[in-house]
This record gives C-alpha cells, structure tokens and sequence, in this order.
C-alpha cells in the first residue's frame, strides 16, 4: 500500500512536472520574446503558494528544475529540435534520454513520451493513458492570451486505476512551457497548482542546458527513480 501510495503521488508530480514542459502564451503588453526566464510557484491545497523550481529556454532548448516529492530535486532537458527528452536527478548525478514522440511543444505529447519509456520496464504494472480532452475557452492569464483545456488522465499501479483530472492554460510564445497546471480534486485526488511566475525575457548560458561533467547514464527512468527514493 505505502509504494502504491508513492507511485501515485510520483504520477501525480510527472503530470504536473510533464505539463510544465508545454507551449505557452504570447503577451498582451509585450512583443514576443524568444529567450525566457521565469520562477515556478506551487500551491497544495489551501496552503500558501511556494516557490518549487524554475524553467528556462534558449536558442531551442528548454530547462525545468522541479522536485518530485521523495524522488528529490530534478532537472528536465528539452531538446526541441533534436526532440530528446534528459531527465536528470540532482541526488545520483545521473540521467536518461529519450525521444520526444510527436511534438516537443506539446506537454500532452512529452507526457506519452516518458509514459512510452516507463511502461515498457513495468511490464504493465504501470501506466499513464490519456483518456480525453476538451477545450474549455479562451482568455489570458497574467496578461498573455491563453487556451483553457481539460485533460483526464488514467494513472495505474498494480491494477489499481486511478483518474487525474487537469486544468492546463496552454498558449505558444513561451513554448514549451504552459502558463498554468491545476490538479481538480476528486475522491482520489487532492488539489494542486503550478504556475509561472516573474516571467521575464533573459538569455541563459549554453551551459544551463547541458548535464554536469561525469553524470551516469542509465537505461531505464524506472530504475533511476527508484533508486532516488531509496539514496537517502
């Protein structure tokens, strides 16, 4: 029960990590920007909102430092012109890559992705399926005109299904990143919001968007998370 409770709330931190690395909007008060910098807040039910990471993107690349509960401290790399997917984790000082199936703008496509790399290695014991999608309307979020669409997912561990429902605000100058992630509560599922914050125009070093000098590669994302939640 406590692993089944672990992969679930991991799921639950992939959809909204995975989400993040979305296309998002162009804004009302400003021409276009094509480098960017801005904070990732996060907020837990009614608790007061936190910062919990940051995104980056320059020249192609994109950068998302994020936490995955007791996995620890993350970094995603993006590719978008080579569509590879790196995702790195701060505590083993190792990584794996894949390739970003359809795409790279599209968080719905680079969730598929890493679904498409994990459950291979699970042999069915895990998985992700988007189960529908809906366009809810049109308007802005912090001054940048966005898409409203609602996402379900299907999360299983085991045979145990679970459905998570999200609310994204997607748009396309701040791709691949969407304004705005909200996990609607249910019986299953309690609510979350990620967002980014102090969005700001900023060309990062090249460096930024590389991995660290002597980090492992792995072949399976399986076995780097677990082995995450067990190096304490």
């Amino acid at each position: 029960m406590m692993r089944a409770r672990c992969w679930r709330r991991i799921g639950s931190s992939l959809l909204l990590a995975g989400s993040l690395l979305l296309g998002a909007g162009a804004p009302l008060h400003a021409a276009p920007c094509a480098d960017l910098r801005a904070e990732v807040l996060y907020q837990d039910m009614k608790r007061q909102a936190k910062p919990c990471g940051m995104a980056q993107r320059s020249d192609g690349m994109a950068r998302l430092d994020v936490r995955l509960g007791k996995a620890g401290d993350f970094v995603l790399l993006a590719d978008m012109e080579a569509k590879t997917l790196r995702v790195f984790s701060q505590r083993l000082k190792a990584y794996v890559e894949f390739p970003i199936i359809g795409d790279p703008h599209d968080w719905r496509d680079i969730v598929k992705s890493a679904s498409t790399a994990v459950m291979p290695q699970t042999l069915g014991m895990v998985s992700i399926e988007e189960k529908s999608r809906e366009v809810l309307g049109h308007g802005s979020f912090q001054g940048y005109r966005a898409e409203k669409n609602r996402s379900v997912f299907e999360l299983g561990f085991m045979g145990s299904l679970r459905r998570v429902t999200l609310l994204s605000w997607d748009s396309d100058e701040l791709a691949p990143f969407p304004l705005k992630v909200q996990v609607v509560p249910s019986q299953d599922t309690r609510e979350g919001i990620a967002w980014l914050s102090d969005i700001v125009s900023e060309c990062s070093p090249e460096q930024v968007f590389m991995l660290p000098e002597g980090a492992t590669r792995y072949t399976s994302i399986m076995d780097l998370l677990l082995y995450a939640l067990t190096a304490f």
